[in-house]
């Protein structure tokens, strides 16, 4: 497998799960950086869901030393995908 192939594997299972497709569109739509806190209360989620997908989305969003959430690279690439 190339590297290629296995960061499109990981895009599609990324975006094959409603909850990670949302954080990043929300995470998107704040250019500037959202906080934790930004991201719980639009998404409604619990605090342990919220924090299972940030989890499970690294490598897609970073955190800056303010504590706010960007997309990276990688994650800018799957948001263009949606």
């Amino acid at each position: 497998m190339t590297e290629e192939n296995g960061v499109d594997d990981l895009i599609i299972k990324v975006l094959g799960h409603k909850e990670r497709k949302r954080i990043l569109r929300i995470i998107a739509s704040y250019p500037e950086g959202v906080s934790y806190t930004g991201i719980l209360g639009e998404t409604g989620l619990s605090t342990g869901r919220l924090n299972y997908h940030l989890g499970e989305l690294e490598g897609f969003i970073t955190r800056n030393e303010n504590r706010q959430y960007s997309l990276s690279e990688l994650g800018e690439k799957a948001v263009a995908t949606l």
